[in-house]
């Protein structure tokens, strides 16, 4: 029998948001939701900039529609913003580093 280890399976979008709302405490569905509470856009905006590093070929377009339908623009302001999140924010930072090591993917 052959053990497959997290980098051997493919990362998804919704692997990713999957992983996200567990490690968060939410449930996947929030994530692509309407809210809007600080809390649930930066799980979102750390969802866009996980989801576009580790997916391959996954344009705006595509990012938004995976993010709940929305607008390009949203979804690469998302990206944009969720580094700098990253390094203010250490909740943030340590859900993003548990969803990492979760899915084999670099931190």
């Amino acid at each position: 029998m052959t053990w497959l280890s997290p980098s051997d399976v493919a990362v998804t979008p919704e692997r990713l948001l999957a992983s996200v709302a567990a490690h968060a405490e939410v449930a996947p569905t929030d994530l692509t939701g309407p809210a809007r509470t600080r809390e649930m856009s930066r799980l979102r905006q750390l969802s866009a900039h996980l989801i576009y590093r580790h997916c391959a070929g996954m344009s705006y377009p595509k990012l938004g529609a995976a993010l709940g339908g929305r607008s390009q623009s949203a979804a690469q302001r998302a990206v944009g913003v969720a580094p700098d999140h990253l390094a203010r924010e250490g909740w943030l930072k340590s859900i993003h580093d548990a969803v990492c090591r979760d899915l084999g993917v670099r931190l």
